[in-house]
């Protein structure tokens, strides 16, 4: 549906400022750019396990960027 297009598009706006960011962590903006990329498939699939396999990309990229930061 919309809403979630729409939390879709919020996150990989977000994602998109926080990549210069993330250039400071090794490979982190690798996990960044694959969310991105699957989400932007769901988006044009209509496809929920795509989007679903955005969001994994996405909780993968901040706990290992979390835990690469400490």
């Amino acid at each position: 549906g919309t809403g979630g297009a729409r939390s879709i598009a919020v996150a990989s706006s977000l994602l998109a400022l926080t990549t210069p960011f993330a250039e400071f962590i090794p490979f982190s903006a690798n996990g960044i750019g694959a969310a991105i990329m699957l989400f932007g498939l769901a988006l044009i699939a209509h496809d929920g396990v795509m989007a679903l396999l955005g969001w994994l990309a996405v909780a993968l990229t901040v706990a290992l960027g979390t835990w690469a930061a400490m």
